[in-house]
């Protein structure tokens, strides 16, 4: 272990004291964390916005980050929890995990495989019930080359309110997050534990700046303090407040909490869209 990897993850003194008090971080607790607030996207002349403040290109914020990263953040035990608590989950959704996959075999494909940035900066597939209409990354494109005010709530969110794209199932499925069961078998690859950070694309990680080493240093959750604290309701800036407090005070009591509290997120369905 490096001593600048050690420095990443050295716990920084929060106001905060137990789980239920993490979404009221204040201001100063949270430059500490992530630096100063951002100011806004920039934007070129030809429509397309700049990165935020403070971050750069994939080599010279990521890559850097990637070498000092500290593998094996997880202890052994956690592992151990991760795959017989996907398995266990697993056979216990099995049942509604087929009769999704038949209802959504009518209109096309299945899962959604999309790349995302796992521990490490190694990349890989997180699967999720296909919830969208086919062909929908080049929907996308079309629609915020033509529409500014959707590539402005993109550019801060990475995520459409009111995403057109979205079929009747796929709004069912996002609201009760069933559409992130298939994650459990990234969890059982060992891509994802049940408890981490949100899993980002490698544009997004960008936006973690100096905090990309400690992104890096876990693997992303299947569920975790952001999926439990608003959720989309959450501005993208305090999102990586979350992941990097999550990566630097990460316990099996917070761990039990997070879980605990998904099953009350997700019967409410609270931020999800």
């Amino acid at each position: 272990m490096t001593s600048g990897s050690s420095e990443r993850l050295k716990k920084t003194p929060l106001s905060v004291t137990h789980p239920t008090t993490t979404t009221h971080i204040p201001a100063a607790t949270a430059d500490a964390l992530v630096g100063p607030r951002a100011a806004g996207p920039d934007r070129r002349s030809d429509g397309r916005f700049l990165r935020m403040e403070g971050a750069g290109t994939w080599n010279d914020v990521v890559a850097p980050a990637v070498e000092g990263a500290i593998e094996g953040r997880y202890p052994f035990g956690k592992r151990v929890v991760d795959v017989l608590g996907a398995i266990v989950l697993a056979v216990v959704f099995s049942p509604l995990m087929v009769a999704v996959a038949l209802v959504l075999s009518r209109r096309g494909g299945v899962l959604y495989k999309h790349k995302r940035v796992g521990a490490g900066g190694r990349i890989f597939e997180c699967l999720k019930f296909r919830t969208m209409i086919p062909d929908a990354d080049r929907v996308l494109k079309e629609m915020l080359a033509s529409d500014d005010s959707l590539m402005a709530e993109w550019v801060l969110n990475h995520k459409l309110r009111k995403d057109p794209r979205v079929t009747w199932i796929g709004r069912f499925l996002r609201k009760t997050s069933l559409d992130e069961l298939p994650q459990l078998w990234n969890g059982v690859r060992g891509d994802m534990s049940l408890v981490g950070p949100r899993p980002v694309i490698r544009e997004e990680l960008l936006r973690y700046g100096r905090n990309a080493g400690v992104y890096l240093a876990a693997r992303p959750g299947i569920t975790g303090l952001w999926q439990t604290t608003g959720r989309n309701d959450t501005n993208y800036r305090r999102r990586v407040v979350m992941d990097v407090y999550y990566v630097r005070n990460q316990t099996v009591w917070l761990d039990l909490w997070i879980l605990a509290k998904t099953t009350f997120v997700v019967l409410e369905g609270t931020g999800a869209y």
